[in-house]
């Protein structure tokens, strides 16, 4: 038995009809290893104290095991938000360029204004421009993807995981002359 906390604790083991039990109180902390004999003869009179150690180190528990298709997906999101942001940065900036290409061919002084001779590439130069704030927009949302993606993804695997509650143990205890069962708890 693990006193985690102050108090009564009791173990009982049943084998077929037979049947032990035994309460004990301890401290916090505090172990005390308890032998339930279930057959006629028992390695230890009834009634007789069984022995007390003072707070063991117990073994850490495990760690969660946490599935790791999330970990997939995070870094998939991520990969494309890259992919989408990078892809659609170059094309905005492909299209600007065309975009100051066919400007500078035209003359400096207002040439798209109202009435203008050059209204077909007016047209081209206004096409262009809307087709560069257009990739710029998947751009930035790309980027955006793959921050958030990348974020949570670095939240999920460095949370802190839960830890039990409570825990019980029962280990079954044999030999030539008795047999039975060991209880740890924890709560």
């Amino acid at each position: 038995m693990v006193g985690t906390w102050g108090g009564r604790y009791g173990g009982e083991a049943r084998l077929g009809s037979k049947k032990a039990s035994e309460n004990a109180f301890l401290e916090s902390g505090a172990t005390r290893e308890v032998q339930l004999a279930l057959g006629a003869d028992s390695a230890r009179p009834a009634g007789a104290p069984s022995e007390v150690t003072r707070p063991a180190e117990r073994p850490a528990p495990a760690a969660e095991k946490r599935p790791q298709w999330p970990l997939v997906v995070g870094g998939s999101l991520v990969v494309v938000g890259l992919a989408t942001g990078i892809g659609f940065s170059l094309r905005a900036n492909s299209k600007r360029d065309e975009h100051d290409e066919l400007l500078s061919t035209l003359p400096p002084d207002s040439p798209c204004g109202p009435g203008s001779l050059y209204g077909s590439q007016c047209a081209e130069i206004a096409q262009l421009d809307s087709e560069r704030i257009v990739a710029r927009g998947f751009a930035i949302t790309g980027f955006a993807v793959a921050g958030v993606s990348a974020a949570a993804t670095a939240v999920y695997w460095f949370w802190p995981r839960s830890q039990s509650v409570g825990q019980v143990q029962v280990v079954p205890n044999f030999s030539p002359r008795h047999a039975g069962v060991n209880l740890f708890a924890s709560f």
